[in-house]
């Protein structure tokens, strides 16, 4: 059942009571969500490897394949998660990383990608690798976990093969 907290005007006879149900109206459920982020209060990007990587990785969430490079960065700017200053860092960091992965060919049209997909575990619980990349045809997946600016430690690679773990009880084989 569905009440408002919405008290309508003295002048106004409450629709719940003519129509016999309760509602709620769209004030009720409609949230603004700031993504405002104060570019001038920070320190300058290329400084602030933290925040790069939390930029990359968001920007890399909306890359399937390679053509969705330029249109991720434009995006970020549009919505005012990176200021038109810091796009020059963003495509020169995007482009350091392609050249690192280029030979992998993680852009590859051959692949279905699912970017941030959650993965349902027997016990009710869910993990969220970055990227999945599946071939089909082959029936071969490839799990990877975005880590910028950060050093590779053991938990990194341990989460990293609980997630092919989990890929190959689905019937997939995982490649290193």
């Amino acid at each position: 059942e569905l009440i408002s907290e919405h008290q309508p005007s003295q002048s106004i006879k409450n629709p719940s009571e003519t129509l016999g149900f309760h509602y709620n109206t769209i004030s009720d459920r409609l949230k603004i969500k700031n993504t405002f982020v104060p570019h001038q209060l920070n320190k300058p990007l290329q400084e602030d490897r933290r925040r790069l990587g939390i930029i990359m990785h968001d920007i890399l969430k909306n890359i399937h394949y390679e053509e969705d490079f330029s249109t991720a960065v434009h995006a970020a700017l549009c919505e005012g998660r990176i200021s038109v200053e810091e796009t020059a860092v963003v495509r020169q960091e995007l482009d350091r990383f392609r050249k690192i992965v280029q030979s992998q060919d993680w852009f590859d049209k051959k692949y279905i990608v699912h970017n941030e997909a959650s993965i349902l575990l027997p016990n009710g619980l869910t993990r969220r690798p970055d990227r999945l990349m599946i071939n089909p045809n082959e029936r071969k997946a490839i799990v990877i976990d975005y880590k910028f600016g950060e050093l590779i430690e053991d938990k990194y690679i341990s989460q990293v093969k609980d997630y092919m773990n989990y890929i190959t009880q689905m019937g997939y084989q995982c490649q290193d």
